[in-house]
């Protein structure tokens, strides 16, 4: 039986927990600081399963590949753990000709990735596709395979699966390092002692670069904080949008989203500041963020 410790019950730690748990010959330990799972990154994102035209493959051919894949793949696990989801497509708008010319490189992306259906639409067509849209856009790229799900019940519903199927998850448990004996992995060292292991999979999220240096090994990443603010309105709210709908990517950022959540909540945002590197914690929201969070989503959806 081969030792497998992950660290970190985020949604990628959660489901790598759970795909090894289908097998077997694995026992499988998920290690989580926090006192719950999904507690890092994966409970603040846009929460939106991306169709894969953005991504260049002849720059990012691997993220390009996992990006598409990953969205055929949610539609199966969403079913199977009965974790809600909404598959409304998304539009890319834009309101000039400068941002046109820059959306119409994600119809070829999308072509070079084989991500079906993509195409820019215009007028009635756009309006008939999003009746909220802002009456100043241009036109929008329609990726029709977008969708939403709720990112907290995710990771929830996937740890629940691999528990259930013998993952053994360790919660307020703070990995301090990586043990390595002359060249092996011997397993991970602690708040709660010690947990042994052959192979350890790091999926820490903001502190990936720190666990693998604690292994010895000087990774070939760093992470950068960055915060991202997002405004979330109550269910009743008017003109929620229909389908996804976002501003032009930026070299720093997707761009600014407004949604609506699987619970019917409009969700707008997010901002992209980069952070010092000791601010992986504590970046609370503020009054300039959310104010740039209105004044961008404003461009996507009309005045109600």
């Amino acid at each position: 039986m081969v030792k497998v410790a992950v660290v970190g019950a985020g949604i990628v730690g959660a489901s790598v927990a759970r795909v090894l748990t289908m097998y077997e010959g694995f026992e499988v330990f998920l290690v989580e600081r926090e006192p719950d799972v999904g507690w890092g990154v994966s409970k603040a994102n846009t929460s939106v399963i991306h169709p894969g035209h953005e991504e260049d493959p002849r720059q990012h051919p691997l993220r390009a590949k996992l990006c598409v894949e990953g969205n055929r793949l949610w539609r199966l696990w969403v079913e199977e753990l009965d974790i809600p989801a909404r598959w409304p497509g998304e539009l890319m708008v834009f309101a000039s000709p400068e941002k046109e010319r820059g959306a119409r490189r994600y119809v070829e992306l999308a072509k070079l990735n084989g991500v079906p259906g993509v195409r820019l639409v215009y007028g009635r067509e756009l309006l008939a596709l999003e009746p909220n849209v802002n009456p100043r856009a241009l036109g929008a790229v329609y990726a029709p395979t977008a969708g939403t799900i709720s990112p907290f019940e995710a990771v929830i519903a996937i740890v629940e699966n691999a528990v259930e199927n013998g993952a053994k998850l360790l919660v307020e448990t703070e990995v301090l390092r990586v043990r390595v004996e002359g060249g092996e992995v011997k397993g991970l060292e602690t708040t709660k002692g010690f947990v042994e292991a052959d192979i350890v999979v790091n999926a820490a999220g903001l502190w990936a670069d720190e666990i693998s240096r604690s292994a010895g090994v000087e990774p070939e990443f760093r992470i950068k904080p960055r915060r991202g603010e997002y405004l979330l309105f109550d269910e009743d709210v008017l003109g929620k949008p229909v389908r996804i709908l976002h501003t032009v990517p930026t070299p720093i950022t997707k761009g600014v989203y407004a949604l609506t959540t699987v619970h019917g909540n409009l969700l707008l945002g997010p901002t992209a500041e980069d952070l010092p590197p000791d601010a992986k914690e504590g970046a609370p929201t503020t009054k300039e963020g959310l104010e740039r969070v209105l004044s961008e989503a404003s461009k996507l959806l009309r005045d109600t």
